[in-house]
């Protein structure tokens, strides 16, 4: 097993070598063609939001997004304009047409229930980026359909992989109302080889999710008892219509479930002012 350091080395090492012999892929050759047919489709539904800070096509990066429905790569693709590999779950092969897109555009699929499929998919993602390449991950690892969370947990993968490649994370979100796609792209968000995952992978979350709540609160406040009272449901059911072979209890399964500490239990106590009346809930007996 390779240590972070021999990894920071044999990764940032191939992505120095390749950055004067970069060869064009069948995939990046077939780009324009692909991107202006995408864009035939939504490109005029898009508005964009910073737009200023999307790279520079000779940039390399990893492009991170929420997502919420089948909408989001072929918006992904007309936002970035850049090419990239995007990872997908192995499933999708078993859909010709989807497959087919996938190919083209350049895939890396995974299965997201294997760890050992899992640390391939890191390594071909770390080899594209060597090669000076852009990748595009989703970080839920899935689709948010929860009434309120504004981002799913997301995947310590995408930190590992900034971290070794040393290239940075374009975080961005997506929103959708009146058939018009709304993005915000962030700026660009770096890992540093001694950063801590856990604190990194919440700033990203923290980021993402205010990206989002950026677009949400820019559409207006609507009162709740004046949403139907099916609202939920037409929403589910409206991000299921855009992709209706989509195997939703599987999707619920692969959610990240992330581990809960005593240090989260107790957070609310630090805002706790301690006195006699609640001092019981110090007690050593109520915390073992």
């Amino acid at each position: 097993m390779k240590g972070v350091t021999e990894e920071l080395v044999i990764y940032r090492g191939l992505r120095e070598k390749c950055v004067e012999q970069k060869k064009l892929s069948l995939q990046e050759f077939l780009h324009p063609l692909m991107l202006k047919v995408v864009s035939l489709i939504c490109n005029k539904n898009i508005k964009i939001l910073n737009a200023e800070k999307l790279p520079k096509k000779d940039e390399v990066c990893i492009y991170a997004f929420n997502h919420t429905n089948g909408h989001d790569f072929p918006t992904a693709a007309c936002t970035v304009k850049n090419h990239f590999y995007i990872l997908a779950d192995y499933t999708m092969q078993k859909d010709l047409l989807v497959n087919i897109v996938n190919r083209l555009n350049g895939v890396i699929y995974v299965d997201r229930k294997n760890k050992e499929s899992r640390a391939i998919a890191k390594d071909k993602l770390l080899n594209k980026l060597s090669d000076g390449k852009n990748v595009f991950i989703f970080p839920e690892g899935t689709w948010n359909l929860t009434p309120n969370k504004m981002m799913l947990p997301l995947n310590w993968g995408i930190i590992e992989i900034a971290r070794l490649s040393g290239v940075p994370i374009i975080p961005a979100a997506i929103e959708y109302k009146d058939n018009k796609a709304y993005v915000n792209v962030g700026d660009r968000f770096y890992v540093q080889e001694n950063d801590d995952k856990k604190i990194k992978i919440d700033e990203l979350t923290d980021v993402m999710a205010t990206l989002r709540w950026e677009l949400i609160s820019s559409f207006g406040i609507t009162a709740r008892n004046s949403l139907p009272k099916d609202a939920y449901d037409q929403f589910v059911n409206a991000a299921l219509a855009t992709y209706k072979k989509l195997d939703y209890e599987y999707e619920q399964s692969v959610i990240l479930k992330k581990d809960v500490t005593s240090d989260d239990v107790y957070e609310c106590m630090n805002n706790v002012e301690v006195t006699k009346n609640n001092a019981f809930l110090l007690s050593k007996k109520i915390h073992n």
